[in-house]
């Protein structure tokens, strides 16, 4: 993906107003967002067929100087992805909506090579709910599990700390631009992250303060980016309710911690384990969910074949990728799939495989 598309992509989402389904009908409508930027106003008028989008445009472009908004990102340290780059995360392009932009300090290689799991649960949580979310974090951090969340008070915090004190890698998903950490209370928090192989990860512009609508927005990149998503503590109507329903939408798996009857921070969770969610006691449990056998490799004995496509599937790779590099036989690559998908050491995920640790 060129520079210049990334870059005219980011001054559309710096335009106030435009939002996510404006910027998707933009891209639409010109099939790139330089040639959008760059279109008369008659062509503008005539291809987007929308008043008040046409005007939000005409009216702000020129306001903004690309080139300078571009060295800031520079100077910040911020990266950027859209869905065209490699760097990407592919689970993110199956939910409905996927982020036109992404803005992120920190690495992402991670979310390319391991699973992520996104533990979520309210602001307000007990002592219970923060001692399940940083032990569940922390145990799942040691089998290498990539812990996803929104950096909020409660239950996200301590899903977060909980996998850094194992040394994990941990992302966090902001309702704010990332130079706007909130709550400010949680900035040592997102150094931490940023430090250990993880990232903080927002789709709106860097500056951009916190908002009520931004932490729906957000929720369902959490969603996206994780294979299950648990909920640890949530009451009738909380925003964690709101990412369990992004995850449902985005056919992905959903765990949640029972809790006493009588208590109203676990009336959401109860309701989601009766509604068919997978109870969560321990890490084990959440592997369960993923499909993920744990078994010493040692154990196992593998041909030389086998042992190649292991070596390459580091990082998950379709059949294509994976037969270009070993060079090998498309049927005698597709019989060892099979075998080691049977016996649990593989993972197939809409056509992508996942060594399974």
């Amino acid at each position: 993906m060129p520079e210049e598309e990334i870059k005219f992509t980011h001054g559309f989402n710096l335009i106030k107003d435009i939002g996510l389904l404006r910027m998707e009908k933009i891209k639409r409508s010109f099939k790139s967002y330089k040639a959008a930027w760059e279109a008369p106003e008659k062509e503008i008028k005539e291809k987007i067929k929308d008043e008040t989008t046409s005007e939000i445009i005409l009216q702000n472009r020129q306001k903004i100087n690309l080139e300078k908004e571009w060295e800031k990102l520079k100077k910040d340290g911020i990266k950027i992805l859209v869905p065209e780059c490699k760097e990407y995360p592919p689970l993110l392009k199956e939910i409905s909506h996927p982020p036109q932009i992404l803005y992120y300090l920190g690495n992402l290689k991670k979310i390319h090579v391991n699973y992520s799991v996104a533990i979520v649960g309210t602001r307000k949580a007990t002592p219970y709910g923060l001692e399940a979310s940083f032990k569940l974090a922390s145990d799942l951090a040691c089998k290498n599990i990539n812990i996803v969340s929104g950096l909020a008070y409660g239950i996200d915090a301590y899903a977060h700390k909980g996998c850094l004190e194992m040394n994990g890698a941990t992302f966090a998903v902001l309702g704010s631009g990332v130079l706007k950490i909130y709550p400010k209370t949680n900035i040592k928090i997102a150094e931490a992250i940023i430090a250990n192989n993880g990232a903080v990860i927002s789709e709106f512009p860097p500056l951009l303060e916190p908002d009520k609508w931004t932490f729906p927005q957000r929720n369902r990149i959490v969603a996206g980016l994780s294979h299950a998503v648990i909920v640890v503590e949530a009451p009738e109507k909380s925003g964690a309710l709101i990412t369990a329903g992004f995850a449902t939408d985005a056919n992905r798996d959903i765990g949640a911690v029972p809790g006493e009857i009588f208590s109203i921070n676990s009336k959401g969770t109860n309701m989601l384990l009766k509604n068919g969610a997978s109870p969560i006691m321990n890490a084990d449990d959440v592997l369960e969910i993923l499909g993920i056998r744990e078994k010493a490799q040692a154990e196992e004995i593998f041909d030389e074949t086998e042992k190649n496509i292991l070596k390459c599937l580091e990082s998950p790779k379709d059949t294509e990728n994976l037969r270009n590099e070993m060079n090998i036989d498309i049927k005698i690559l597709n019989q060892k799939l099979s075998l080691l998908e049977i016996r649990g050491v593989i993972k197939n995920e809409n056509g992508r495989f996942y060594k399974i640790l």
